[in-house]
């Protein structure tokens, strides 16, 4: 793998944005029909439970314009967490999900697996990442 990465910390919890908290920049090809993993991240902190995160990546299919249909899905720990997200142009097209889902633990695998609707063609994905911002309350008086 080929990432970027920023220590994601104990903040009271992260807001959903466009700031890149961890970016796997390598570009995977796969071509299975049932969902496989292609690219993840393991957390190194525990998360607020509280906390939504934008999960990013580029995705595209093979062969003529229509011909299939290219499938992306984030998961934590094995389990899908995501929506299905789909191309069919043969170019790259971005996607991005808010995701909230409680309780983020250290050790904790968040992925992005991918399928195809044709094994002879391939699914191909890049630029996997995680986005969001800390929030920290302040109380003033």
């Amino acid at each position: 793998m080929s990432y970027t990465t920023r220590q994601i910390y104990n903040y009271d919890f992260y807001v959903a944005s466009d700031t890149t908290l961890v970016k796997d920049i390598a570009t995977i090809k796969q071509n299975p029909v049932t969902y496989t993993k292609a690219m993840g991240f393991t957390l190194r902190n525990d998360i607020n439970p509280n906390s939504r995160f934008r999960f990013k990546f580029d995705i595209r299919s093979t062969g003529a314009p229509g011909a299939h249909i290219a499938y992306g899905k984030i998961y934590r720990n094995g389990v899908a967490i995501g929506t299905e997200q789909t191309d069919n142009t043969s170019a790259f097209v971005s996607k991005s999900e808010d995701i909230n889902i409680g309780g983020w633990n250290i050790g904790d695998t968040v992925d992005l697996y991918t399928k195809t609707s044709n094994v002879a063609l391939e699914v191909w994905v890049k630029d996997f990442e995680i986005c969001g911002t800390p929030y920290k309350w302040e109380i003033t008086k």
